[in-house]
């Protein structure tokens, strides 16, 4: 009866773990909407002269397409919505590990106003992430935000109980490949399109309340910067625009200063957006921090050729 029940059990571990490895691949090897777009990042190995990164910020801002007309380079939009700079740091690490050739530049937005968001630590829509685990800078990363992450790498059963019904319903998409609306959002080359055109009404920031800034992310800020320099990369922290109307705190104009400091120790130029006249006008908006088709058409225009100097000099 014993030795029934121990080989049970092995078969149940054996079944789970060959499950999972099934499920997790089925992502590894999606082409279209969110998983194309991870897999651009995690499992092929680019030669792109730029590379965008940075949370919706960088997503949605950076038409790598329209970009490259403008510049005659090759470029991928690498940036991941709902995340914050310990997931960019991860991200930059495991595409360094395994491009063919190094960028010529890596371009970094930094949203230094949401460092002290009361949820900047957290990871939004964690499960994204269970088909990648086996990138050791991104597990990191992820571990450094949510302990469990190193648990789900290696006790791969435990990643069941997280799953939930629209997982497994996006396995059955990438297997199908049964495209919905959300999957046109994702462009080619890594842009991701804001999901839908809206008017919006934009009110003040508030600035009450005692926030803390992260030290997770401004310790991963600093590594973004000292990884680019030993790898003799050009870092191009970018800041893209944000409505007027979105009122910088006091501590967030502290943490642009941190930003530039970091800007003079490693002696590399920052290009800061806010303050420019697309700032001003609401109709070049989806939201307050992010452009809509037309601020965004406006942006690249305006960023291609700044690139253009930066790589030159």
């Amino acid at each position: 009866m014993r030795i029934r029940i121990i080989i049970s059990f092995a078969i149940i571990i054996i079944s789970t773990y060959g499950i999972h490895f099934f499920l997790m691949n089925t992502f590894r090897n999606a082409d279209f909407g969110q998983y194309g777009k991870l897999n651009l990042l995690f499992e092929k190995t680019g030669d792109y002269d730029v590379v965008f990164f940075g949370s919706s910020r960088a997503a949605f801002h950076f038409n790598s397409v329209a970009i490259d007309s403008i510049t005659g380079m090759s470029s991928c939009n690498m940036g991941i919505a709902a995340t914050n700079d310990v997931i960019s740091l991860g991200a930059i690490n495991s595409y360094l590990s395994s491009c063919k050739i190094k960028p010529k530049a890596l371009v970094v937005n930094f949203d230094f106003f949401l460092w002290d968001d009361p949820s900047i630590d957290s990871i939004r829509n964690e499960l994204r992430f269970f088909p990648y685990l086996h990138h050791k800078d991104l597990c990191y990363s992820l571990s450094e935000l949510d302990r469990f992450f190193l648990r789900y790498k290696y006790l791969k059963p435990l990643a069941f109980a997280k799953f939930n019904d629209f997982y497994y319903y996006e396995c059955y998409r990438v297997l199908t490949g049964k495209k919905i609306a959300r999957d046109n959002e994702f462009k080619q080359k890594g842009f991701q399109k804001v999901p839908f055109e809206k008017a919006i009404n934009f009110k003040n920031k508030s600035t009450e309340g005692n926030s803390i800034v992260s030290k997770r992310q401004l310790n991963a800020v600093e590594r973004i910067f000292a990884t680019a320099s030993n790898q003799g990369l050009k870092l191009v922290p970018v800041i893209t625009p944000v409505h007027s109307s979105y009122t910088l705190s006091k501590i967030d104009s502290l943490m642009l200063n941190k930003l530039y400091d970091l800007c003079n120790q490693y002696n590399v130029d920052c290009l800061n957006y806010l303050n420019k006249e697309i700032c001003s006008n609401p109709s070049n908006f989806f939201d307050q921090i992010h452009l809509n088709s037309k601020g965004r058409k406006i942006f690249d225009k305006a960023f291609s050729e700044a690139l253009i100097t930066l790589i030159n000099n």
